[in-house]
C-alpha cells in the first residue's frame, strides 16, 4: 500500500527513500509477540526516520488498514505510553546509583527507546536532528547504563580510513630486533569492535564517500572487518566484533545546508530516527 501511494502521490522526497528491503528484515527480527508489538516496530522503523508528519500519519493508516481485523489501534497516545513504559521497565527499575540526573522529557524517553532497540538488535543508528535535541545526552546515558566506554569520532571531510581503521607505523629504535619496521596500530573503530565500545561518528555526512563505502560492512547487522591494510607477512586479519560494539552516526541537518548528503545505499545501512 505504501509503495503504490508513494508512486502515486511522490509525496516523499527523492532523497528520503521510504521503505527497503533490509526495513522488511529488521522489523522481521524484532521482538514481536502480539499484533500490538508487530504494528508499533513496524511505525518505529518505517514511521520514525520521517521528518514529515504527514508523512509519519500516513504509515500509521497504512498498518492500522492491514492489522484493521485485529482492532490495532496506532494513535500518538500509544506510541508514547509504549516509549514511557519501556524506559520505566527497563531502565528507570534497574538504574544502580542514580546514573544520571537526566530529566526524562518525552522527546528523550523516545530517543533512547528508538536507540536501545536498534543497537539490542545489532543495527547501526543513524541519528538526524539538530544541535540540542538530546541526540549526546541520550547516548550517554546508555552507555553509561550498559557500562560500556563511549568513542566519538568529530568527522571533517579531510579524514580517511587510517582515522578510522588504524594503519602502519614505524617502529625502528635502537632496541627493535624484529625484521619488519613497521607494526600496525588499531583505529579507534577498530578497537572498538574488538572489545565492545559504542562508537558515535558524529557529523558523518562530512567524511568523503570513497571513506565511508570502505566500511561498509561494519555498518550491516551481521557486521565484519577486513583489514586488508594491515596484510603483514600476508596475514589479513578479519574482525567479528564484541556482541556489545555498536555504531551510531548523527547527521545536524541544519550544518549540512548546501553540502553533500549520504547516498542512499549507505543510508539503506542504517536504522534512522529522525528527531
Amino acid at each position: 500500500d505504501l509503495q503504490m501511494i508513494r508512486s502515486q502521490d511522490k509525496i516523499f522526497q527523492k532523497n528520503e527513500g521510504f521503505i527497503t528491503i533490509r526495513d522488511l528484515i529488521k522489523w522481521g527480527s524484532r521482538d514481536i509477540d502480539s499484533y500490538e508489538k508487530l504494528a508499533i516496530e513496524g511505525f518505529i522503523l518505517l514511521g520514525e526516520k520521517l521528518s514529515n508528519n504527514e508523512d509519519k500519519e500516513m504509515v500509521r493508516k497504512v498498518i492500522e488498514k492491514n492489522l484493521k481485523q485485529k482492532k490495532i489501534k496506532l494513535d500518538n497516545d500509544t506510541i508514547n505510553n509504549y516509549y514511557t513504559n519501556y524506559v520505566q521497565n527497563k531502565f528507570l527499575q534497574n538504574e544502580i546509583n542514580n546514573i544520571s540526573n537526566i530529566k526524562f522529557t518525552k522527546s528523550i524517553e523516545r530517543i533512547i527507546t528508538l536507540v536501545d532497540k536498534a543497537i539490542t538488535n545489532h543495527e547501526a543508528v543513524l541519528l538526524i536532528g539538530d544541535t540540542g535535541v538530546g541526540k549526546t545526552l541520550s547516548i550517554e546515558y546508555i552507555s553509561n547504563y550498559y557500562k560500556r566506554k563511549l568513542t566519538t569520532i568529530n568527522c571533517h571531510e579531510n579524514m580517511d580510513t587510517n582515522d578510522f581503521l588504524g594503519s602502519l607505523k614505524s617502529c625502528m629504535n635502537s632496541n627493535n630486533n624484529n625484521k619488519s619496521i613497521f607494526e600496525w596500530v588499531d583505529g579507534p573503530i577498530t578497537s572498538a569492535m574488538k572489545e565492545g565500545h559504542i562508537v558515535v561518528l558524529d557529523e558523518i555526512a562530512l567524511v568523503m564517500d570513497s571513506v565511508l563505502e570502505r566500511m561498509n560492512s561494519i555498518f550491516e547487522t551481521d557486521s565484519v572487518l577486513v583489514l586488508s591494510e594491515k596484510n603483514i607477512n600476508d596475514n589479513v586479519e578479519i574482525i567479528r566484533p564484541n556482541k556489545n560494539f555498536c555504531i551510531i552516526g548523527t547527521i545536524c541537518p541544519s550544518a549540512l545546508e548546501g553540502k553533500k548528503e549520504l547516498s542512499q545505499a549507505l543510508r539503506a545501512r542504517f536504522t534512522e530516527i529522525y528527531i
